[in-house]
């Protein structure tokens, strides 16, 4: 098993098939601890993985000094977005989502979606962008363990953006007839999740993710927000990655604060004059 597997397999194995009955998206909106913004940076060699706390399933997780976190450096549906930022080819990291059990089968699969942010002070290749995962069990046995937690990925320049725009907001809308690969069976080429079925047939769901490198050589720095997925029996999302402003009120103290330090001074200049 590999230092990926171990370490999100950690984070959404399952420890029996028991995917959700029928349920319908709502929206979820995931803020930090503090509420104002929160960064992490994972500076070993394997990923590790860290929760977000007061949501249960979701987390960060992240290899070779990438920072990620919650913040308004690049705001997409409010005030905050999920921050990414790598500094060579061995950063990797992002947000991740996993119950404890098995989310669902592959073959009930049927759309995700995700917004992406590339800043253009980024110096990895202009065609790498952040992208979206499930995490497997590609033999659908969870008895075995050296394809569990493994990803199949989607990209955007395998779908349609040979490059990535810069400074501003992308939407990437996902379906079976999408590309995905994965470094469990590169042998098996860039298809649709028809065509990943067909090899697999019994692959399971264990997780969720967005996220950027490995291997994007140079520094990036950007975002994503707002993922949603939906398989036949449930949907999920959209989920929205925000920090909070001041209360209308803290700012009416701070206001009535300011005001008594102007008085204040104008008190003193008055005397002093």
């Amino acid at each position: 098993m590999t230092a990926r597997s171990r370490s999100l397999l950690s984070a959404c194995m399952a420890v029996a098939v028991l995917w959700p009955s029928v349920s319908h998206a709502a929206p979820v909106t995931i803020f930090p601890t503090p509420t104002t913004g929160y960064t992490t940076t994972f500076t070993g060699s394997t990923i590790s993985t860290s929760p977000i706390p007061g949501y249960p399933g979701w987390y960060y997780w992240g290899r070779g000094n990438a920072t990620v976190g919650i913040t308004d450096t690049y705001p997409r549906s409010g005030t905050g977005s999920f921050y990414l930022q790598g500094v060579n080819g061995a950063s990797q990291g992002g947000v991740g989502f996993g119950t404890g059990s098995v989310l669902a089968p592959l073959s009930s699969f049927v759309s995700a979606s995700y917004d992406w942010y590339r800043d253009s002070t980024s110096t990895n290749p202009a065609v790498q962008a952040p992208a979206f995962a499930l995490l497997l069990d590609f033999d659908g046995d969870l008895s075995t363990t050296s394809d569990q937690g493994r990803f199949l990925v989607y990209e955007p320049v395998y779908n349609g953006t040979p490059i990535a725009p810069t400074n501003t907001w992308q939407t990437e809308n996902i379906t079976t007839s999408s590309i995905f690969w994965s470094s469990y069976d590169f042998g098996h080429g860039y298809v649709n999740v028809g065509q990943w079925l067909n090899k697999y047939p019994n692959a399971l769901i264990l997780g969720v993710a967005a996220y950027f490198g490995s291997g994007w050589n140079g520094q990036f720095r950007g975002a994503v927000d707002n993922l949603t997925w939906q398989f036949s029996n449930q949907q999920a999302g959209p989920f929205n990655f925000e920090v909070e402003v001041p209360e209308p009120a803290s700012l009416a103290a701070l206001g009535v604060a300011l005001a008594g330090v102007g008085l204040a001074y104008r008190r003193r200049l008055r005397r002093d004059c």
